[in-house]
C-alpha cells in the first residue's frame, strides 16, 4: 500500500516543473480564489478567464473555492477549501500542480493535499483523469456527464505520536486518501483492474489499514454542494473567507492578510490564522495562539494540528517557529507534545490529567488553551466546566478546581477505564 498522504517529493516537483509555462486550465472563479505560485514574485492572483499554466503550485485558501475549466470545457476541477466550521473533516486549503496530459487523457494533476472535485462536462464520451500522489498515480474515468468525482487527502499524527526534534527515517504521519463518486458513473483503476461505480460510492486508502470500499453511501457529502446545508457558524466563516478574498483581490495576499489579522471582527482573525498556515507563514497561526478570542485560538490550532500532519518536516518547522517566537525549548515542548495529543495508554495515567489541570493556569495562554482542548476531548462529562483560557485568573482558577474535583489526584476519569 503506498504512503498517498505523505508530502510530493523533490525529485516529482521538478519534474512537475519542466512543463514550463504552457496553459494547463482556465480561471472560472473570482480573483483570490486561486493562488499561484510566483517564485520571487510571492503568490500570483489570477483574475477570471486567465490561463493557468502547468507545473505550478495552485492553492485555495480554507473555506475558498476555485473553479478551473480544461479543454474548453470539457472537464471541470474544482479546489475545495474546508473550515472546521464548514465540515468536520481536517482539511483545510487545497493544494494542486497541473500538468499537460499523456495521450489520451483530459486532465492530469498531482493532488498535493485537500479536496478537489472533478466534473464531466463533455457532451458525449468519458473524461479520462490522472491525478498524481506523491510518486505514484490513480487513473479514473468520468462515463458520463453526470458524473462527479472527488477526492479528499490528507495526512495527520496518531494519538499520542510523539514529537521528535530529530525524527527518523520511519516517524511519519498516517495518510489518508478518499475517492469518491458523488453522482453518475465512473471507473477506477486498481491494481491495472478497471472497477465501475455507480454514485455515490467511495473508497478509502490508508497508509495503516489499506484499501476499504467500495462502501456505498446514501447520499454524496454536504462538502460537495455546501450551498444546500449550512450551519450559522458555517455562514460566518464563509463571509470571513469572501471577506478575505476581496481584499487579496483589492490588495494583494500580504496585504489581506494583516488586514484580516488586525480586524476587529473574530471571523476575520481565524480565517487568517488558517490562510497563514495554508501559506506556509507560521507567524500568522503562532499570533493566533494568542488571540484573546477563543474561536482564534481553536483556528490557530486546526491550523497547526494540520500543518505538523503534512511530514515530520512540517512538524519540525513548527517547533523552531516556536522558538523563533521567544518560547522556551521547554514550553515549546509542551505545545508540541499537546498539539500531538493523547492516545488510549496516556489516558489512562493519572499523570495525563495532573499535567493538563496544571496547565490552566500556566503562564502561556496557548498552552492553557490546548490544555483545555485536551481535557474536554479526553474528558466529556467536563463540557459543563467553563474555562477561557483568556479569561482573568481568578475565573481560570475556579474552573481549574472545577477539573480537580472531576478528577481527583492520582486518578483517571471513569470513562477512560
Amino acid at each position: 500500500m503506498p504512503r498517498y498522504l505523505l508530502p510530493l517529493t523533490a525529485l516529482f516537483l521538478a519534474s512537475l516543473a519542466q512543463a514550463g509555462d504552457m496553459p494547463a486550465a482556465k480561471l472560472r472563479s473570482a480573483v483570490g480564489t486561486v493562488l499561484q505560485k510566483g517564485g520571487a514574485k510571492g503568490w500570483l492572483t489570477p483574475v477570471l478567464h486567465d490561463n493557468i499554466p502547468a507545473g505550478v503550485r495552485l492553492v485555495t485558501l480554507p473555506g475558498a473555492r476555485g473553479v478551473l475549466e480544461v479543454k474548453e470545457g470539457d472537464v471541470r476541477l474544482i479546489l475545495a477549501g474546508n473550515a472546521p466550521d464548514m465540515s468536520k473533516s481536517p482539511l483545510l486549503e487545497s493544494v494542486v500542480n497541473l500538468q499537460k496530459p499523456a495521450a489520451g487523457l483530459d486532465l492530469e494533476f498531482a493532488l498535493e493535499r485537500g479536496r478537489v472535485l472533478v466534473e464531466n462536462h463533455k457532451e458525449n464520451g468519458p473524461a479520462k483523469v490522472r491525478v498524481h500522489i506523491q510518486d505514484k498515480s490513480l487513473d479514473f474515468d468520468l462515463m458520463d456527464k453526470k458524473a462527479v468525482v472527488g477526492l479528499e487527502l490528507f495526512s495527520r499524527w496518531p494519538a499520542g505520536a510523539p514529537f521528535q526534534k530529530n525524527p527518523k527515517a520511519d516517524h511519519k504521519p498516517v495518510g489518508e486518501l478518499i475517492f469518491l463518486v458523488a453522482s453518475g458513473k465512473a471507473q477506477i483503476e486498481l491494481n491495472k483492474e478497471k472497477n465501475p461505480l455507480q454514485g455515490p460510492v467511495m473508497y478509502k486508502f490508508d497508509t495503516l489499514r489499506g484499501r476499504e470500499g467500495p462502501l456505498p453511501l446514501a447520499k454524496a457529502p454536504a462538502w460537495v454542494n455546501p450551498a444546500l446545508a449550512q450551519s450559522d457558524a458555517s455562514q460566518k466563516i464563509q463571509a470571513a473567507v469572501e471577506r478575505l478574498r476581496r481584499d487579496i483581490a483589492d490588495k494583494g495576499v500580504a496585504a489581506a492578510l494583516a488586514k484580516a489579522r488586525a480586524s476587529a471582527d473574530a471571523s476575520d482573525r481565524a480565517v487568517a490564522a488558517m490562510s497563514g498556515a495554508a501559506l506556509d507563514d507560521l507567524a500568522v497561526p503562532l499570533a493566533g495562539l494568542k488571540d484573546k478570542g477563543k474561536e482564534v485560538r481553536a483556528a490557530a490550532i486546526a491550523a497547526l494540528v494540520h500543518a505538523i500532519g503534512r511530514s515530520s518536516a512540517e512538524d519540525v518547522k513548527v517547533y523552531h517557529a516556536l522558538l523563533a517566537d521567544k518560547l522556551k525549548v521547554g514550553p515549546a515542548a509542551s505545545v508540541m507534545e499537546l498539539l500531538h495529543g493523547f492516545n488510549d495508554e496516556q489516558r489512562l495515567r493519572p499523570e495525563t490529567y495532573e499535567t493538563l489541570i496544571t496547565y490552566l493556569d500556566n503562564d502561556q495562554l496557548m498552552i492553557r488553551e490546548l490544555a483545555a482542548m485536551n481535557l474536554y476531548a479526553l474528558v466529556p462529562q467536563g463540557k459543563s466546566i467553563t474555562y477561557d483560557a483568556a479569561a482573568a485568573p481568578d475565573q481560570r482558577a475556579k474552573a481549574q478546581a472545577a477539573w480537580r474535583k472531576l478528577i481527583p489526584e492520582g486518578q483517571v476519569p471513569k470513562m477512560a477505564n
